[in-house]
């Protein structure tokens, strides 16, 4: 099983206060707490980007390595059995998060899980990543999207 080192602290700072009140992201000695009040409801639509990066070991410069976008309501909604419904059903375990869509306003939290308990993607080999995750509300009828939240962290997986 592989171990993530965590090498800079997630840095979340950037959301849209028209959806949350506060959002609060820490990882120490591997075990992460997230915390946060969303004030405006989240419904189809929402959909989450991850973009990977990777370098080498005597670089200081990072790649773009890999790139995913997952349609979050649709990843709940159906039962369908693949990485990333593994990590959100584990997160079920650790807090309070919902598992269908619309996800109404409410306090949501992750408590005390250990990052070395998520199942690593065949596609990251050991290595040195910084990952960037936004998450975006989709407006159907008139085409638009609302940003919600930007989130960067760099591991280390051995």
């Amino acid at each position: 099983m592989a171990t993530v080192l965590i090498l800079k602290p997630p840095s979340c700072d950037d959301y849209n206060r028209n959806y949350l009140r506060n959002f609060s992201l820490n990882v120490r000695k591997g075990i992460l707490n997230l915390e946060m009040n969303i004030i405006s409801p989240l419904h189809d639509g929402l959909r989450m980007n991850m973009n990977f990066l990777s370098r080498m070991s005597n670089s200081t410069s990072f790649r773009n390595y890999y790139h995913y976008s997952l349609d979050m309501c649709n990843l709940l909604r159906y039962q369908t059995i693949n990485l990333f419904k593994r990590w959100v059903s584990t997160f079920h375990l650790y807090g309070n998060f919902k598992k269908t869509c619309p996800i109404p306003s409410n306090y949501y939290y992750i408590k005390d899980y250990n990052i070395n308990e998520l199942a690593i993607p065949s596609f990251l080999f050991s290595g040195y990543y910084r990952i960037f995750i936004n998450m975006v509300q989709h407006k159907y009828r008139n085409q638009s999207r609302d940003f919600i939240i930007a989130c960067k962290v760099e591991v280390h997986i051995k």
